[in-house]
């Protein structure tokens, strides 16, 4: 198995954008793409609101870094995957035949990376600032396929004028760092223990994310294990969700169809 990039990362970071020269970082950059890969010109390394149907319905511009899902580009970029959630993943199940050219986009995205973390983080951070300029204040999600800890890879990142940032996560509190600026949200698997760090988070002030059985065009259930829930299918962006509330999700994808249980993935859309 790949070893997780969140780790190889920050044994070499953190990485600070200013370290680098933009001008340099793009020289890098047209190299790999233009000279190695043989596009025409370098990509943008963000994906933007109008590029991704769920970033797109958050009511403030909403930003997303999409990497290759689980290990698809040879590097592992989700550290606390679980075996339920990477078979049902539709970043992972799409990712297969469906959309080639965005599949081919997000491993070399993913590879550039692992390969030039300094470039990268030095071109995302000009990305943003440049976001900003044009859009007044954006929200960011850096992990929109992966789980990469940014908080200990590049935390600049995080700390950019106008830029508020959140992500989900399925690594228990003790792993990660939550900042005022940087939101997370526990995603909630199928692991025994995932339910027992989901309350840890709620009963701390944080937030969980539960994937319910709920078809589409049906209410999710009022409450999870005594805390409400909110519909987080009507736009991506966490950041203004009240503390100590679950994100409800109905499944999707090949998830869809599962009739839900208290330890599986996908859980009953009933109130517990």
């Amino acid at each position: 198995m790949s070893k997780a990039l969140t780790f190889e990362l920050e044994a070499q970071g953190p990485f600070d954008p200013r370290a680098m020269s933009k001008r340099d970082a793009q020289a890098i950059a047209r190299g790999y793409y233009v000279s190695e890969h043989g596009y025409a010109s370098t990509p943008p390394m963000l994906t933007a609101p109008e590029s991704q149907y769920k970033l797109g319905k958050s009511k403030r511009p909403t930003f997303g870094l999409s990497l290759a899902a689980a290990d698809m580009s040879g590097y592992d970029v989700c550290a606390w995957r679980t075996e339920a959630c990477t078979a049902v993943c539709v970043l992972v199940t799409a990712g297969k035949g469906v959309f080639p050219s965005v599949r081919k986009a997000r491993v070399l995205k993913t590879r550039f990376l692992a390969e030039h973390p300094q470039a990268f983080v030095t071109l995302v951070w000009h990305e943003l600032r440049k976001a900003v300029r044009a859009r007044g204040g954006i929200d960011f999600r850096p992990n929109v396929a992966s789980d990469i800890r940014w908080e200990s890879v590049a935390p600049a990142l995080l700390r950019v004028r106008g830029v508020r940032v959140y992500d989900y996560t399925k690594a228990p509190a003790k792993h990660r760092e939550q900042t005022a600026n940087y939101r997370l949200t526990f995603s909630v698997s199928e692991r025994p223990q995932s339910t027992r760090e989901a309350l840890e988070y709620l009963e701390a002030g944080g937030n969980a994310a539960v994937v319910f059985a709920t078809i589409r065009g049906h209410a999710l259930p009022a409450t999870w294990h005594g805390y409400d829930v909110l519909d987080g299918d009507l736009g991506d962006s966490r950041v203004d969700d009240p503390a100590g509330t679950v994100v409800g999700l109905r499944a999707k994808g090949d998830a869809r169809g599962t009739d839900g249980s208290a330890n599986g993935f996908v859980k009953e859309a009933v109130a517990s």
